[in-house]
């Protein structure tokens, strides 16, 4: 199990759902589904804080050590005999609880000894992980040392999902003939990544701009070329540049793990959401991205059985909440799969798609309603309607 199933298998016995994960760490929902997802590592204090909220020791969480079961002093208790109650002879009952207490001193001590060695454990973690900050930082400082230079964001076009970075670099020492590329990577974009050579300008700085698709995490690298070597430099990375755009739609279907009874799921009751607007840098300033349209759609194993249905928008509170009632009548059996998908078109004129998806199985003989997998929105804006996502198979395919 990777660290991101681990902290997803704890987040949902602990109750908590991805956006209330976030809020109790400070981070965002997104943060939370990067690291389900092991597209991202959290910090260090994050990591403390997590142990505390699930309530397991930190390398158990990075599944460094093996969880220790208490001991069930009950277990214990039923191998020490039991001597019949004479109230005649009291004095032979006194090896016995002469016994229990010793017992009970040794559970202590081991249990004393258990948690010494877990907080070393712990401290040991601790110490690795700084170790390896350390080691960054120091790569980091020779880098700067050895080169200046930066990337500035002059431009993004929302509606085309584009933004344009300027990229400039200073070596210490240019070499004749030296040829210099910079070039732009995510795990998001569609292909590997972006390059364009850089140009060499009077005041000996290498400079090139690139034009990025949208994307929370892009990675910025120069590439010395001398013709005899090549020397690679991360420059940085820029964050977050997506997300902070996109109107958040979050739905909460209200349906339960037990919602199935003798195979059936009635579902009687509200969607209830809440809606949270982006923002995004235009020429004209900083602008909230707020969500126009909204519409509702239920898939049971790929086929649609409830919507699409539009939401008034015109009742929205204040924070942002509003219902959508919803009745449906389903007979599931095992491995079904129900999707709640929510279309939205934002103010910038961009189409998003978030879905939240359960799976039916067994347990004990009962079927059980589990959420499977939450997805919000989809990186690439998308253009098209209902009928066009029906026919995308990919999105609604059975996992």
């Amino acid at each position: 199990m990777t660290l991101g199933q681990h902290i997803q298998a704890l987040r949902k016995e602990a109750g908590y759902s991805q956006e209330a994960l976030g809020e109790a760490l400070g981070v965002t929902r997104q943060s939370i589904s990067k690291w389900e997802s092991d597209q991202a590592i959290p910090e260090v204090d994050k990591l403390v804080t997590l142990s505390r909220l699930f309530q397991v020791p930190v390398g158990v969480l990075l599944q460094v050590e093996q969880p220790v079961e208490p001991q069930d002093a009950k277990e214990h208790l039923e191998e020490v005999p039991q001597q019949p109650k004479r109230v005649t002879w009291p004095m032979l009952l006194v090896p016995v609880w002469t016994a229990a207490l010793v017992w009970l001193i040794l559970l202590l001590v081991g249990l004393s000894s258990r948690v010494n060695s877990l907080d070393e454990s712990l401290s040991e973690v601790r110490m690795e992980m700084a170790a390896l900050q350390a080691e960054v930082n120091e790569a980091k400082a020779r880098a700067s040392a050895e080169l200046s230079a930066f990337v500035v964001l002059e431009s993004v076009d929302y509606p085309a999902g584009e933004a344009v970075f300027s990229l400039t670099a200073a070596p210490e020492t240019v070499r004749e003939g030296m040829k210099v590329f910079f070039s732009a990577a995510s795990d998001e974009f569609p292909w590997e990544y972006i390059q364009a050579r850089g140009q060499l300008n009077a005041s000996g700085q290498y400079t090139a701009k690139l034009t990025c698709p949208l994307a929370n995490d892009i990675t910025f690298s120069a590439i010395f070329d001398s013709g005899e070597a090549k020397e690679v430099h991360i420059l940085t990375t820029w964050s977050d540049l997506l997300d902070e755009s996109c109107a958040q739609v979050n739905c909460q279907p209200g349906l339960t793990e037990d919602a199935i009874q003798n195979g059936v799921l009635r579902w009687n009751g509200p969607v209830k959401i809440t809606l949270h607007p982006g923002s995004a840098d235009l020429p004209e300033g900083k602008v909230l991205v707020e969500t126009v349209s909204l519409e509702l759609r239920v898939y049971w194993n790929g086929q649609s059985v409830w919507g699409p249905v539009a939401v008034d928008l015109s009742q929205v509170s204040e924070e942002g909440a509003l219902q959508v009632p919803v009745s449906l009548e389903l007979e599931l059996k095992e491995g079904d799969t129900l999707r709640l998908v929510a279309y939205q078109r934002d103010s910038l004129g961009r189409d998003w798609l978030e879905r939240t998806e359960y799976v039916v199985r067994e347990e004990q003989g009962e079927l059980l309603l589990t959420v499977w997998d939450v997805i919000f929105p989809y990186r690439v804006p998308l253009r098209g309607d209902w009928a066009s996502l029906d026919s995308d198979a990919s999105l609604w395919k059975t996992n």
